[in-house]
């Protein structure tokens, strides 16, 4: 075989080193300032909601905090626009083994023994957690003062870092310490956390849309089931729709490059409108009022096909959004089958209101046994997305460990690490590439974890820096063996908001990196999916709606490939870091520096 080189710019090597602790990737002194000022102004918002809701609700006899009819619990957290009420909902209805994060822990196949030391996760969530049960005792910090300690939370927190004092319930990350929140005021917690260096942080929880159950009555309605959407529409817009809190968590990503946010899809689908005749409350012109479902008809959650039933913070695009499917037992099969991976009937499907990719990954939610907290060493296994959530946080914490180990104490991006996970993911669903039900797959941690450990030989994980006065290629040799896969992500400025309504159009993507694969015969485009035929398997061509984009060519031949990464058009902030995952390509045979380029051959 001939030799081929690929080029590298010299900047897309240099890393930022951790200093004064294991996890400080604070960045610059200007980036710190942007997110405490972030912080201030919002806990300034979220204290001005807060009370101006609670105020009302006292007024008009809401509910502002109560355990559901069926587990869940509710708490106000302010108002939309429109002054409809907004609540936080609990997400609930051996992931380990599913994603196979067992092999790169303590006994797994890869010999890596990571478990998460020396490592903090952050996690918000209904209330505080019982630091003192035995699978956490000593590791958890509660950074505020909740009323009272929540099973919800606790289980969470099991998932993510339980010990192992029970073997079936230890957690992803079993040796790392957990920084826990609340869910009131958590996106100013999240900017100020951000600031002093949280590297990923779990949200098994999510805003109640649609269908709901009640607990008590809602001001002078006491029927049994609410609907929040608003008065006069049968579906409620914020399915799909990205709402201040999707803008003010990609506002924090982009302000906090090494920081990602990782977040339940939602269990919507399985929510259906009462039977005929069934009296339920809805936001009215008087407040909640009592209609019934025979002369004001609602709609399903999710309509007749299941599909735009992810809302609001979960339409993020800087973040990771988390769907759950059953077990798989043994992980994914080798043989490669994605009808293994079986979708669970509640999981919120995506798109976005303008099409882009939601949920992100899927991991096992269906059956979690973790802590509890009806006494240090209580435990249940639980259902539902908000299991599924702390199943990938825990275990792309193990992956930034395994990265700190190989460098230095460096870790990677968000961007980075997001496009690690969607780049290894198992393949599920009806077709090949990604869809809305089950994002870009299963996720891999052993997979991934490999990537990390090939990174430099037989793969690539790169940060670059776009600009529109450089334009950027890579030259890369195939080993033919394999696919070659290419993936990029980028975290991106936040979209503006749009005007309140049903499945508005608006994109939201605001710096549109473009990415080709070309050998000089044919160019190969990423995958590209139709909002409004969300059921039709992925294509490709130009994806102008995602901050992720994927070429894969599955059987290269052996030789090069120029990828480019190009826009049209000004650049928001005038350059766009991002992020190049790439396997299947031959690997090193020695290095040699030319400047202004770092020159890399490959065999």
């Amino acid at each position: 075989m001939s030799n081929v080189s690929y080029v590298l710019p010299v900047f897309a090597l240099l890393i930022v080193s951790s200093s004064c602790w294991s996890q400080d990737v604070r960045g610059s002194d200007k980036q710190g300032e942007k997110l405490l000022d972030l912080a201030e102004v919002l806990k300034k918002n979220n204290m001005s909601a807060l009370q101006n809701a609670r105020e009302l609700a006292k007024q008009k006899n809401w509910v502002i905090r109560a355990e559901t009819p069926h587990g869940g619990f509710m708490e106000l957290q302010g108002l939309t626009p429109k002054g409809v009420p907004i609540y936080y909902h609990t997400t609930n209805l051996d992931s380990a083994d599913t994603i196979s994060t067992d092999e790169v822990r303590s006994g797994g196949s890869l010999g890596l023994e990571l478990d998460g030391s020396g490592m903090t996760v952050g996690q918000w969530d209904e209330a505080a957690v019982l630091s003192t049960h035995q699978e956490l005792t000593g590791r958890v910090t509660q950074g505020d003062s909740p009323a009272s300690i929540s099973h919800h939370s606790t289980h969470i927190a099991g998932t993510l870092i339980a010990s192992g004092v029970d073997a079936d319930a230890i957690g992803m990350s079993p040796a790392a310490h957990l920084e826990a929140y609340d869910w009131n005021s958590d996106s100013a917690e999240m900017a100020a956390a951000a600031a002093s260096g949280l590297l990923l942080s779990n949200h098994s929880y999510e805003q109640a849309t649609g269908w709901w159950y009640l607990s008590s009555p809602m001001g002078s309605c006491s029927a049994e089931r609410i609907w929040y959407g608003n008065n006069g529409d049968t579906e409620d817009y914020k399915f799909g729709f990205y709402d201040s809190s999707a803008q003010a968590a990609d506002n924090i990503a982009y302000n906090a490059p090494y920081y990602l946010i990782v977040r339940s899809a939602g269990n919507n689908r399985a929510d259906l409108s009462p039977e005929d005749g069934v009296d339920y409350c809805a936001w009215g012109t008087a407040g909640f009022e009592t209609f019934n479902t025979t002369s004001t008809p609602r709609d399903d959650d999710c309509g007749s096909g299941g599909y735009d039933c992810i809302s609001t913070a979960g339409t993020a695009k800087n973040i990771l959004t988390i769907s759950a499917v059953e077990d798989l037992l043994g992980g994914y099969p080798e043989s490669g089958d994605p009808s293994a991976v079986v979708m669970t009937s509640f999981t919120g499907w995506g798109p976005t209101d303008d099409g882009r990719i939601k949920p992100d990954l899927v991991t096992s939610g269906m059956g979690v046994y973790s802590s509890i907290a009806t006494s240090t060493a209580g435990y249940l296994s639980w259902s539902g997305t908000s299991m599924a959530v702390p199943g990938v946080t825990g275990s792309l914490l193990l992956l930034q460990q395994h990265y700190r180990n190989l460098h230095s104490g460096s870790f990677m991006r968000a961007a980075t690490l997001k496009a690690l996970a969607i780049h290894t993911a198992d393949e599920a669903g009806p077709s090949d590439g990604p869809d809305y039900m089950f994002g870009w797959g299963l996720m891999n941690t052993k997979a991934a974890a490999k990537v990390i450990s090939e990174n430099g030989h037989s793969a690539l994980i790169m940060e670059e820096t776009y600009s529109p006065s450089i334009p950027y290629t890579l030259t890369v040799k195939a080993s033919g063996d394999q696919p070659l896969v290419i993936t990029t992500a980028w975290t991106d400025p936040p979209g503006t908001s749009p005007a309140i309504a049903v499945d508005p159009t608006d994109v939201m993507l605001v710096n549109d990196l473009d990415m080709t694969v070309s050998n000089g015969v044919i160019t190969y485009y990423p995958y590209v999916l139709d909002g409004q035929n969300p059921s039709t398997p992925a294509t490709t061509g130009d994806n102008d709606l995602d901050n992720v984009e994927q070429v894969v060519i599955d059987t290269p031949a052996t030789g090069s490939y120029t990828i480019t990464v190009f826009h049209e058009g000004d650049i928001t902030g005038g350059t766009q870091e991002f992020s190049l995952i790439i396997t299947g390509i031959n690997p090193l045979k020695k290095q040699k520096k030319s400047l202004p380029w770092l020159m890399l051959l490959v065999k």
